[in-house]
């Protein structure tokens, strides 16, 4: 086989009927291609899935590697092992319950000729439960297909937002990761966000808004720990904050204030409109955002203010802003 360019590489844990449907949309692309292959890392899954991959190599033979952890080394560990256990120069990252819209191999393996980046970024659509539609369609198209940044501070300033928090449809390059660092991150839910942007502070990285991969929504979470933590839903946006401390070297002032600024608002609108969003401590909440962000920052006095609020008067303003738009 000639030099791998692309590995599609899978971190699975107890998804053996989901990881067909994601080795579905792969496999046929992949088949035809001598320069793309799939690497699987198994976290100990306790279901079918060792046995349902051992059907897909069968089926494709030499194509597809698989690896399986001795016990479960936690979800971050997990996807540093698929991108080091990969073969290619670059790792598309896609997780067991996604899949890939056709010609997004393709697609990728032709920005990739065009552009020597050290991260890329797939567009993606979210689709319901058992993937048989996408739950908004797609109305238009992109006015680009996509944009190329000369190194993080640039994308982040041109995004006005953080490295996607949907793990599928990273691409990275492989020796970068590994320079990375990236087990710094492996108690945080947000591995990838952070490895990259440590990655691109002097490296030139590229956005898609082709939605290339279809994310599965309302799914079951198979690691039951997964969400198991004082903050539950709201980690995905205070690790990334805490985070910014071990790789804020080489960012503009500018684009660190917009990652901040991004991940607070995002944290005030759930405060708004999730009642509460759970069982959340939200005094450890409070805590973390203050040690991360500053106590008399403008967006955390906010969060300490809506925190305190009862949550009927919530509820009351949410009404009126509800309503304000339905008459607007």
């Amino acid at each position: 086989m000639d030099t791998i360019k692309l590995t599609v590489g899978i971190p699975t844990y107890n998804r053996c009927d989901e990881i067909k449907q994601a080795l579905d949309s792969v496999m046929p692309q992949v088949s035809i291609l001598d320069d793309v292959d799939v690497v699987i890392v198994d976290n100990a899954s306790a279901d079918r899935t060792a046995e349902v991959v051992r059907e897909y190599q069968d089926r494709f033979s030499g194509k597809i590697s698989y690896c399986r952890n001795t016990e479960n080394i936690g979800f971050a560990a997990n996807v540093d092992a698929v991108v080091k256990a990969a073969r290619g120069e670059y790792v598309l990252i896609l997780s067991d319950d996604d899949a890939l819209e056709h010609e997004a191999v393709r697609y990728v393996l032709d920005v990739l000729s065009m552009h020597r980046v050290t991260a890329l970024f797939l567009g993606w659509a979210a689709w319901n439960r058992d993937m048989s539609a996408p739950l908004q369609r797609q109305t238009s198209v992109p006015d680009v297909s996509g944009r190329a940044y000369a190194n993080g501070s640039e994308y982040v300033v041109g995004e006005r937002a953080f490295p996607p928090g949907l793990i599928s449809g990273y691409v990275v390059n492989r020796s970068a990761w590994a320079d990375a660092g990236a087990l710094d991150f492996r108690e945080t839910l947000v591995v990838q966000i952070l490895t990259v942007l440590r990655m691109a502070k002097d490296s030139p990285v590229y956005a898609s808004y082709i939605p290339y991969v279809r994310y599965r929504t309302e799914n079951e979470v198979s690691d039951k720990t997964f969400y198991r933590n004082s903050l539950c839903l709201f980690r995905h946006r205070v690790e990334p904050i805490e985070g910014l401390a071990r790789v804020c070297a080489g960012y503009s002032s500018e684009a660190l204030r917009l990652l901040r600024r991004n991940a607070m608002r995002t944290i005030i609108y759930h405060l708004v409109v999730d009642e509460r969003c759970g069982n959340v401590d939200f005094k450890e909440l409070e805590r973390r955002i203050i040690a991360a962000n500053g106590r008399f920052n403008v967006h955390t006095l906010i969060v300490s203010a809506l925190i305190r609020v009862p949550l009927f008067v919530l509820n009351l303003c949410k009404w009126g802003f509800d309503c304000s738009r339905k008459l607007g």
